[in-house]
């Protein structure tokens, strides 16, 4: 049991000896002794050493021998105060009379009175737990949390524990996640209720107890310190019911096979593992992780129980200096559960880094978005995205569906309040204010550059919430959203308060970081493009580790200027460079078209990064006309660039040919092409002469 509730890898968070009949079951199913009442069987393993003159004076006894001994071995009473809990876990209101039938029940006692002593020997045990987590183990274990709640003397110490049930809290995350809340975030608890309140109404598997807590004025504050203390702890992942690191499952869709497929964005406590993942269909396949803030395709084939939250199991291939039957209570756990949370709707959004459509918390504004819902919830959402797209809703067949569910393509433009099952599809129509934008340094520490403070955009639910900046209200009752740069900040440490939710910010003028074995130093070449104009080019890069000195810095940010001498000097074109991915085209005059291949340089790949960047100089030197355009098509769009490049036409390096087909296959994304808006009216001129040429070469 110790294992269970108390382990490494809950240092420095919450830890509660959260005991229900689920997860009685769970230990005992881990721990190879499956048992059809495991309640029963934790009253019988106690309830032979109790009397009714002194029932808890054994474990008192064992306690104070222990303590003697300084606390070596794991604490003798936990089983008792177990069951203490266990008697908590009443779905209706507890009170006195209720809670001790119950206990004395599970003691093997009659009557509804306390048990004799149980006043003062339960209050000594659970100060002994606390203590030994605290003074012992200084947190390693978790942080103590037992008290005495509610004003109930007695009953308090279980009910701390049993607030949240085990299967309530591993829901959390994606509670906070649907919130758009981050990891470490601060936020009142009164707040987190309301709106736990509103989440659990949307169709959401929240167990009785927790129903009844919600609608206990006293419970709900004691409910809102924990809230706000799981929300300070959270690290950002799904937890399993024994509270392990589980691995959040995401869509991606490949439009070329029409199938859907999995990934993850893998957490730091898994990289480096490697697993064997029971698949649905009595299966196995082998899974490697390596961490990553960017999602990644996984080897693990989808099925469509995977949607209705069915979690998959994973044994970890290679566990040192682990017993094969001893269950892990440490980051190094043998046992992994893979799990896409359930949900009436899934929306994914184009991901070029991919080239897949990847799966997105909620809506976001402006992005075209691939939706997957229930059939029973196929009106309601095709109601809901008629209200948020101007452009309508299009039903998409292109796709192996999973049995039960419909596809449709939809491009939101405008916010809506909302809240139930199918918020997602309003773009941040159920999460609490957040900061957004800025010249951030460290978006997790909260660091921005002074002269790029983010902005403050209102929780849509809370339009009337006071804005509070430095314990100064901010007039800012009609505006979505509200621009902090405008207030003219001093660099330092600002608190920001809307509505419950707080945020620390701290703004710089400058920021370099000590000089570190990362920093890249860049070489440049210089020299005139076709047009006779200044460009520079980057030629190269090589890391500083074998000959920085300690004047080396590492730029984290800048505030560029341009002094006024320089601004009589013509301005540098845009280095020839261009996002990877998709398909690309150089375009010259119109009828010139050339298909290319666009290329990591070689030593940027030698850095051993994940670059979005591709160098372009050698693909328009190849080709056999001057380039005027690159042409780049993806899922999400297509998009032009106009070409300001050194390379001489005609290179010897190769001449990729003109040919009709290739003129006729770009012809039809030209008119889809966005330019860039100082390239618009340039475009525009160009694309006119390219739609009206014929054949014979000449414009018609």
């Amino acid at each position: 049991m110790r294992s269970w509730f108390f382990r490494p890898d809950l240092a420095g968070r919450s830890a509660y000896l959260a005991v229900d009949e689920e997860t009685l079951s769970a230990i005992a199913t881990e721990w190879g002794f499956p048992s059809a009442d495991p309640a029963e069987s934790l009253s019988e393993a106690i309830r032979y050493r109790v009397s009714a003159r002194a029932p808890l004076s054994p474990w008192v006894a064992e306690a104070s021998q222990w303590r003697r001994t300084g606390c070596e071995s794991d604490p003798p009473f936990l089983a008792v105060l177990a069951v203490t809990v266990l008697a908590a876990t009443i779905v209706d209101e507890v009170n006195d009379r209720k809670y001790y039938r119950r206990l004395n029940g599970l003691l093997g006692l009659h009557g509804t009175a306390m048990p004799r002593d149980f006043d003062s020997d339960i209050q000594q045990l659970w100060t002994h737990l606390n203590e030994w987590l605290t003074d012992k183990w200084q947190g390693q274990l978790g942080v103590a949390t037992a008290t005495n709640v509610g004003g109930q003397a007695n009953i308090g110490w279980a009910q701390s524990q049993i607030l949240l049930r085990t299967t309530d809290r591993i829901k959390l995350p994606e509670f906070f996640t649907e919130l758009g809340l981050q990891p470490g975030q601060t936020v009142d608890g009164d707040l987190l209720v309301r709106r736990l309140r509103v989440w659990s109404g949307g169709g959401r598997m929240l167990s009785r107890r927790l129903s009844a807590v919600l609608q206990d004025p006293r419970l709900s504050e004691l409910l809102g310190d924990a809230l706000h203390i799981e929300l300070a702890h959270w690290d950002g992942t799904l937890r399993d019911q024994a509270g392990r690191v589980a691995l959040r499952l995401m869509l991606a869709f490949h439009e070329r096979t029409a199938r859907l497929q999995l990934a993850s964005q893998v957490p730091d406590q898994l990289s480096g593992t490697t697993w064997r993942v029971e698949t649905p269909d009595a299966g196995e396949c082998e899974l490697e992780l390596t961490a990553s803030d960017e999602p990644q395709l996984l080897t693990v084939p989808f099925t469509s129980s995977i949607l209705d939250g069915l979690p998959l199991r994973a044994k970890r291939i290679s566990v040192p200096d682990q017993k094969p039957c001893e269950p892990s209570d440490s980051n190094g756990s043998s046992l992994l559960t893979l799990v896409l949370p359930r949900h009436e709707v899934h929306l994914l959004c184009p991901d070029d880094r991919l080239a897949r459509w990847v799966q997105v918390p909620t809506a976001l504004l402006n992005r075209p978005h691939l939706i997957l819902v229930r059939s029973g919830s196929v009106s309601a959402a095709e109601r809901i995205m008629s209200q948020l797209a101007s452009q309508g809703v299009q039903p998409f067949r292109r796709i192996h569906k999973p049995t039960g569910w419909e596809a449709f393509k939809f491009t939101p433009d405008r916010y809506q309040a909302m809240t139930g099952p199918l918020a997602a599809l309003s773009p941040r129509g159920n999460e609490l204010s957040a900061i957004d934008g800025g010249l951030p340094i460290s978006k997790r520490k909260r660091i921005y550059l002074r002269s790029g403070a983010p902005d403050l955009i209102r929780d849509l639910h809370e339009e009337e919430a006071p804005v509070v900046v430095d314990g100064v209200e901010i007039s800012a009752h009609d505006q979505a959203r509200l621009r902090l740069a405008d207030l003219h900040l001093a660099a330092g440490t600002h608190a920001v308060a809307i509505g419950g939710v707080r945020y620390q910010l701290r703004l710089v003028d400058e920021f370099a970081d000590e000089s570190s074995e990362g920093t890249l130093s860049f070489t440049f070449r210089v020299g005139r493009d076709y047009k006779g104009l200044a460009a520079m080019t980057a030629a190269g890069a090589v890391t500083s580790a074998g000959h920085h000195s300690s004047g080396d810095v590492m730029i984290k940010g800048a505030f560029i200027s341009i002094s006024p001498s320089a601004r009589k000097l013509a301005a540098f074109p845009h280095p020839p460079h261009i996002r990877a991915g998709g398909q690309h085209y150089v375009l010259g005059r119109p009828g010139e078209a050339a298909a290319v291949e666009m290329r990591t340089p070689k030593w940027l790949q030698e850095l051993g990064l994940n670059p979005s960047l591709a160098d372009a100089e050698p693909s328009l030197a190849a080709v056999a006309f001057t380039p005027a355009w690159m042409l780049r098509i993806t899922r999400s769009g297509v998009t032009v660039s106009a070409v300001h490049s050194s390379a001489e036409p005609g290179s010897r390096i190769r001449d990729p040919a003109v040919s009709p087909e290739a003129w006729r296959g770009v012809l039809p994304h030209i008119q889809d092409a966005v330019a860039e808006p100082a390239d618009q009216e340039r475009w525009a001129a160009w694309k006119q002469d390219a739609v009206t040429y014929d054949a014979t070469g000449a414009p018609g």
